[in-house]
């Protein structure tokens, strides 16, 4: 599923697992990881947008809760919010007919993932869908 992530997405999933310290990554740490490789086409589009990155970092890290650590040989797996926002993601690439699923993709995936505590979040700073579209 991963090989059609760009560089910058992949950095940006592998960090989500940074910031959960857990191998169950959800989306409040897909965000996270998402805002650490914040330098691609998602950060240009939250520009437009107004998103003070701060705040938004600040939002999210307010709901972590510790998770079991990570093992080292343990599988990494995503809660089904998460899941549901990385196909999300994927539906996102195909209706703008991307061939990659980039960083910008992950933002409207986890937008659309109303249950997700990161689209929570993301709604309460102002981010709509259409706009982000």
């Amino acid at each position: 599923m991963f090989q059609r992530f760009t560089p910058e997405a992949r950095r940006a999933l592998d960090g989500c697992f940074r910031r959960a310290e857990t191998a169950r990554a959800g989306t409040d740490h897909l965000l996270l990881g998402l805002l650490e490789e914040w330098s691609d086409v998602a950060a240009a589009v939250a520009e437009d947008l107004g998103l003070h990155l701060p705040a938004l970092r600040a939002g999210v890290e307010r709901l972590l809760r510790p998770g079991q650590p990570i093992a080292r040989d343990c599988e990494r797996s995503y809660t089904p919010g998460a899941r549901r926002a990385l196909m999300f993601a994927q539906e996102e690439a195909w209706r703008l007919d991307d061939a990659c699923i980039g960083t910008e993709h992950l933002l409207l995936g986890l937008t659309r993932e109303s249950d997700g505590s990161a689209g929570r979040v993301l709604r309460a700073t102002g981010v709509r869908l259409d706009e982000l579209r």
